[in-house]
């Protein structure tokens, strides 16, 4: 396995050690993959199957960045992201939408919403993981 360099003496394990990163997702398939991804980087990562579980671990755990599918079924992304920025705890923690089918619309809906980024889920586990850093290091 080759390990990127970005900065002097940082490999890309050590950038992701204890990052906290909240998943919230109803796929079987994409939540697991994803969480064992995070976690063999280093990042502690909490996980969710409805937006309702979502926002009260966030409001417990607090993390550096949340990756949210937005076609829940117990609620619309839009909203959820909607309520992840009226709460004061949580204003601030940048949300990553993700849809497995994307649209403008969405997209829209989503940023306008207060989504911090709005990016497929067809992403490949190593260009989400890129993200979520980019935007946890923003926020911190």
């Amino acid at each position: 396995m080759k390990t990127q360099m970005l900065e002097p003496g940082l490999d890309l394990a050590s950038r992701y050690d204890m990052l906290n990163v909240l998943l919230v997702d109803h796929s079987e398939r994409f939540l697991p993959r994803m969480a064992n991804y995070l976690m063999a980087l280093g990042c502690d990562v909490s996980v969710a199957m409805t937006v309702q579980a979502g926002l009260d671990m966030a409001t417990r755990t607090r993390p550096h960045v949340m990756v949210m599918d937005v076609h829940m079924r117990d609620l619309d992304g839009s909203e959820a992201i909607r309520r992840v920025r009226a709460d004061h705890c949580l204003a601030t923690v940048p949300v990553i939408a993700l849809a497995a089918q994307t649209t403008e619309s969405d997209r829209k809906r989503c940023l306008d919403a207060g989504a911090t980024a709005y990016v497929s889920k067809l992403v490949e586990p190593e260009s989400l993981a890129a993200i979520i850093l980019a935007y946890a290091r923003r926020s911190s």
